[in-house]
């Protein structure tokens, strides 16, 4: 069975552009144009489709403000090269650190080194 809406010609107007958003609805739905106000049986759906509306363009409204202030505040004060630089420092002391502990003569990777030199290389020479 078809919902039926009756909408004031300003209702209708507010509405242009959303008719194929109310054919994807479960049940069909016909609009007609009413002579003035809602009827009292139709006013909660007409309520709830302007509530929803409303809060929709407050939703895009906020995050249009988001993307516009924040992204252009990063791109203008981006702290990427100073992570790079951190981690650039970072990455130098773990590599000054491991070689000083593979220096080490009773590490266990100079034992292996000792070892394997000692078993393949020095029987040749």
């Amino acid at each position: 069975m078809a919902k039926k809406i009756v909408l004031t010609n300003e209702k209708m107007n507010s509405l242009k552009g959303f008719e194929d958003a109310l054919d994807l609805l479960d049940e069909k739905v016909t609009i007609h144009e009413g002579k003035g106000g809602v009827t009292q049986d139709h006013g909660s759906d007409n309520y709830e489709l302007y509530n929803f509306l409303e809060s929709e363009l407050v939703r895009l409204n906020v995050l249009d403000q988001f993307f516009t202030y924040k992204i252009s505040n990063i791109e203008a004060n981006s702290p990427t090269q100073h992570l790079i630089e951190i981690q650039t420092v970072k990455l130098q002391q773990a590599r000054e650190e491991l070689v000083t502990l593979l220096k080490n003569p009773q590490s266990s990777f100079m034992k292996r080194l000792e070892h394997l030199w000692n078993s393949s290389v020095a029987k040749i020479l």
